[in-house]
């Protein structure tokens, strides 16, 4: 780029990554790993625990917590606004998914009452900070 187009269209490439560099600053520098890594270990924890005859359930609690923090990386490696918000979204109905699951596990007397609250806070907390960043 340098060599091809000058210095002033690097200083505007630079310009341009500004906004992705410090929406990934909020992504890493809030308690997104945090929160992310702290809903894994939850349904980790769960899973581990889960009676026969409920394997469905555990599946799609899988699923659904396994692709929020996929998503959110993706939505912070995307500059138009569109794109990062489409993804943004995604992991926001992953966690809302999640969360529900928590409800549903809870009232099949599968998860207790404690870690269903623990995980639906959780789930709250990260679908708050998701919408912050649409």
């Amino acid at each position: 780029i340098d060599q091809r187009l000058g210095p002033r269209a690097t200083e505007a490439h630079a310009r341009s990554q500004q906004p992705l560099l410090r929406l990934r600053n909020r992504f890493v520098g809030k308690h997104f790993p945090h929160d992310l890594l702290e809903l894994i270990r939850i349904v980790a924890k769960v899973l581990k625990t889960l009676p026969p005859g409920h394997g469905d359930l555990g599946n799609q609690l899988r699923r659904a917590s396994s692709s929020i923090a996929p998503n959110c990386a993706e939505g912070c490696g995307h500059l138009a606004p569109k794109e990062r918000a489409r993804f943004f979204g995604m992991a926001r109905a992953s966690a809302n998914e999640v969360s529900m699951i928590f409800d549903v596990g809870n009232a099949y007397g599968v998860f207790d009452d404690e870690t269903c609250a623990r995980g639906k806070d959780i789930c709250d907390h990260l679908g708050a900070m998701l919408y912050k960043f649409h």
